[in-house]
């Protein structure tokens, strides 16, 4: 992981203060690289000629069955 500096205005740094500044930054750049991976598997997936949706909707199915099996007892009457 590479540390890097920017100049950030005195306003924003009075207004924000550094932490905060420093949390959002890191949020957007973990943003980019989720975008960047995202964009590396469907790339992928096409290259494979496998439906991106199709894969998301099975994940999601699989999903929410896990979900109601760990949480039976708030589908319980």
């Amino acid at each position: 992981m590479t540390t890097i500096q920017i100049k950030v205005s005195d306003a924003l740094v009075t207004r924000y203060g550094v932490r905060a500044l420093q949390e959002r930054v890191q949020r957007e750049m973990e943003w980019e690289e989720m975008h960047l991976l995202a964009e590396e598997y469907e790339q992928s997936l096409q290259e494979k000629n496998i439906d991106y949706n199709t894969v998301a909707e099975t994940a999601r199915q699989k999903a929410w069955e896990k979900f109601k099996i760990d949480n039976s007892t708030l589908f319980k009457s």
